[in-house]
């Protein structure tokens, strides 16, 4: 059994958090994600109403699409807040393996000059980062060149990428772990926590759902916890969301990699990288245009 513990500290750091409230209820929940296409759009899903908008595909500033990206992350400080995705070139309709930021408002895109030395990257999470020129680095799990798994850093201050760790294993998604230096990843079937300064790998479970695609916690306005009355397990640390390109919106237990299947029309999106918010916390939702409008 892993040891929970909050890892708030940092988001609050970040201006994730809006005014303290008591609860944050699942219905005050929304994502920003893609649909990796082709073409690849960028989407938002609310869950008050169970309905998604598509803010448009996305499209860089030489006129080209983003190529099958399989990950999304929000880079949350500095001048280079915002989304960021990498292209994976697996349409060949566009640049391949470039870090791109996406703008939230249009979807636009500015891919960054040079393409990272890295292949196959399939996941992001942006976490603090002591030794980053904002104290944030963007980390994602790379699986090339040469066919070596790795969990790498990128940087968009300038674009600049490192090696971390060699992994063993084939991660789908990943997102921020229950301790310091360690992320949560996803396969397609198992749920492991890596621990990137001792260079560890450690199965928490089967979470019993092929195609897993992406990893993400949704965190609550004045702290993290989010009410989920439809799972028997503790939400007060936040909520570890999952995508299945077979079953949809996934609910994870942390904890031994239970799932439930949250039905939303979001399953009708080809998920590979999501980002949460609350009403509260979501600093585009006033500006992107309502389904309803």
């Amino acid at each position: 059994m892993h040891k929970r513990h909050r890892r708030w500290p940092a988001l609050v750091a970040a201006g994730f958090t809006a005014a303290a409230s008591a609860q944050t209820e699942l219905t005050e929940l929304v994502i920003y994600a893609h649909d990796s296409g082709p073409p690849a759009t960028f989407v938002r899903y609310v869950f008050n109403d169970n309905t998604y908008v598509t803010i448009g595909d996305l499209i860089d500033q030489n006129g080209d699409p983003v190529d099958h990206p399989e990950s999304l992350t929000y880079f949350p400080t500095g001048s280079f807040k915002g989304f960021y995705c990498v292209s994976t070139g697996k349409d060949d309709v566009g640049p391949a393996h470039y870090l791109q930021r996406i703008n939230s408002f249009d979807a636009s895109v500015t891919t960054y000059p040079t393409p990272l030395p890295y292949r196959g990257i399939r996941a992001l999470v942006s976490l603090p980062d002591a030794g980053a020129p904002s104290g944030w680095s963007i980390f994602a799990y790379s699986h090339g060149p040469s066919n070596i798994h790795r969990i790498i850093k990128i940087h968009p201050e300038d674009g600049s990428s490192e090696e971390v760790m060699v992994v063993s294993n084939v991660y789908e998604g990943i997102a921020q772990g229950p301790t310091p230096n360690t992320i949560y990843a996803v396969t397609g079937w198992k749920l492991f926590i890596v621990d990137y300064v001792a260079q560890t790998e450690t199965l928490i479970g089967d979470h019993g759902h092929s195609r897993t695609e992406a990893l993400e916690f949704a965190y609550g306005n004045g702290i993290p916890e989010v009410i989920v009355t439809s799972v028997p397990w503790p939400t007060d640390d936040g909520v570890l969301f999952s995508f299945a390109q077979n079953h949809g919106l996934l609910i994870m237990n942390p904890a031994d990699a239970t799932t439930i299947v949250y039905p939303s029309t979001f399953a009708l999106v080809d998920s590979e990288g999501m980002v949460f918010f609350t009403a509260a916390t979501d600093p585009y939702g006033n500006i992107v245009v309502s389904p309803h409008d």
